[in-house]
């Protein structure tokens, strides 16, 4: 678990220099569900295990075992859900 926190925060981290570039940030899960959210006064916390998300508009929570990965975006069109063909 501690290896997952430490990837987390590297990778905000690193993005945190270019966020203020794209107005989206977009939340994939293991499953291929796919969520956008504005980055707009987004606020993401680790609690128990599970990010939440948190902006203006809506509250989004994950489990840290379920993201596949999180990415900024800069337009939402053409984003659907990928499902693995297990």
């Amino acid at each position: 678990m501690k290896k997952v926190l430490l990837t987390f925060f590297a990778v905000l981290a690193m993005l945190n220099v270019r966020a203020d570039e794209y107005p989206y940030m977009i939340f994939q899960t293991t499953d291929g569900t796919i969520h956008a959210m504005a980055v707009e006064s987004l606020n993401m916390e680790i609690n128990n295990g599970q990010l939440v998300a948190t902006n203006n508009e809506e509250t989004q929570t994950f489990t840290l075992t379920d993201l596949n990965r999180m990415f900024f975006c800069d337009d939402t069109t053409g984003i659907d859900e990928v499902f693995s063909a297990d």
